[in-house]
């Protein structure tokens, strides 16, 4: 049986003046793709924190159950130290949204969701 195209999952950070880690998604992402990433920010941060935290899922879909995506998340969190975290999609994505609130909710994360990621990374920032 033929099965569609999909791109490998992917993942790129990008961190900007050391205030904002930015997480672009790319693909279809699993709970090893989700843990990678978060590895990979915390050894790029080397024990720094940062404002803000953007989680940008605009060309990805998730392939990972909530408690995996929970674990991970309040992973990053711990580490990252964020003020407010923004996640960007362009469908409603109810259900990913209330679980980062979930997760940042006991680090007293600010969260807010946006189809936009100009304006995310604005908010983020505290602009």
């Amino acid at each position: 049986m033929d099965r569609p195209y999909s791109p490998a999952p992917r993942v790129d950070i990008t961190l900007e003046q050391g205030q904002l880690a930015t997480l672009r998604f790319f693909g279809a992402i699993r709970a090893d793709d989700l843990h990678r990433a978060h590895r990979e920010l915390h050894d790029r941060l080397g024990g720094k924190t940062v404002v803000g935290l953007v989680l940008d899922a605009r060309f990805s879909t998730p392939d990972y159950t909530p408690g995996q995506l929970l674990d991970s998340l309040e992973s990053c969190l711990d580490f990252s130290s964020p003020q407010r975290c923004a996640f960007v999609a362009t469908q409603v994505r109810e259900e990913t949204l209330t679980l980062i609130e979930t997760a940042c909710v006991p680090f007293a994360v600010r969260v807010r969701g946006f189809e936009d990621a100009d304006r995310a990374m604005r908010w983020a920032l505290g602009l």
